[in-house]
């Protein structure tokens, strides 16, 4: 009962064998088998956290379809690592066809340039082929303008539209000038 309780997929192990170990295990807890919602709940915490995450707000009928939808998520996790693994051996292959026998060393992307990016489905702007960033209209570094306001010659921190007078100094800096008498 007690292996039952702490009983959890490890990682080299299939949805397959987990199953039938969970159900082998079960017979020593009758209260958790009998119970269908029960048995799925213990079921699906002891999978692996993917699929566990994949799985836990799922409804399917019965235990059966339960596993078949474990196996299922397993596979398509197993086919992304799959994808994700090939993409990632196709520049050192690529180096050994022309010649190059020392693995190139990839440096992770410039993080600075990542966070220019919005997150995956929050931008309502397309991405501009040349300056890489998410934006309506025309490209501003394409045209050589790179204000705010489209006229050249100023950053946006100068740009005369946002001026209100010189009291921004002031308020930076805390100086407050005396009045002439």
């Amino acid at each position: 009962m007690e292996e039952f309780d702490s009983f959890k997929q490890i990682p080299n192990m299939s949805v397959l064998e987990y199953a039938s170990k969970f159900n082998a295990l079960g017979r020593f807890s009758p209260t958790i088998m009998v119970d269908l919602k029960t048995r799925k709940m213990r079921f699906i915490k002891g999978l692996n956290s993917k699929i566990e995450s994949k799985l836990v707000n799922v409804y399917v009928g019965d235990f059966g379809k339960l596993v078949n939808a474990s196996l299922n998520t397993e596979a398509y996790f197993k086919q992304l690592d799959e994808e994700f693994r090939a993409k990632r051996s196709r520049p050192v292959e690529r180096l050994v066809q022309i010649g190059v026998t020392k693995p190139a060393i990839v440096s992770p992307p410039n993080k600075k340039r990542r966070e220019n990016f919005p997150p995956t489905g929050q931008t309502k702007f397309p991405l501009c082929n040349f300056c890489h960033r998410c934006h309506s209209g025309e490209c501003h570094k394409k045209s050589g303008v790179y204000f705010k306001c489209g006229q050249v010659g100023h950053m946006i921190r100068d740009c005369p539209k946002n001026k209100k007078g010189d009291n921004k100094v002031l308020k930076l800096t805390g100086f407050v000038p005396k009045a002439n008498t």
